[in-house]
């Protein structure tokens, strides 16, 4: 189980970066470096639509609570990971 939780805590933490990329093209109003959608744009867009409809006030601040609630439930992964770990290397109970 605590493998399991680490593998999400990895999935998770690649998501909090994926999530960072549509965050600062709102914020500094930005396509890109290339100028045009690559295919990392047209997949997030794709998976974040419901997010990015409204102003874009409203789309920087779904995006800021999205990011902080990934980024609590990668935390609280990480510490049951761990917490799990330690169960195991005292001998407590077996995972």
């Amino acid at each position: 189980m605590g493998l399991l939780l680490a593998g999400v805590t990895s999935v998770l933490d690649a998501g909090t970066v994926v999530l960072l990329i549509p965050l600062l093209q709102r914020l500094f109003h930005t396509t890109g470096a290339l100028g045009g959608a690559t295919g990392l744009d047209r997949d997030i867009n794709r998976y974040l639509a419901p997010f990015l409809t409204g102003s874009n006030g409203a789309v920087v601040l779904h995006l800021v609570l999205l990011f902080i609630a990934v980024l609590l439930l990668k935390n609280l992964c990480y510490y049951i990971s761990a917490y799990l770990s330690v169960l195991v290397q005292e001998d407590r109970k077996s995972v």
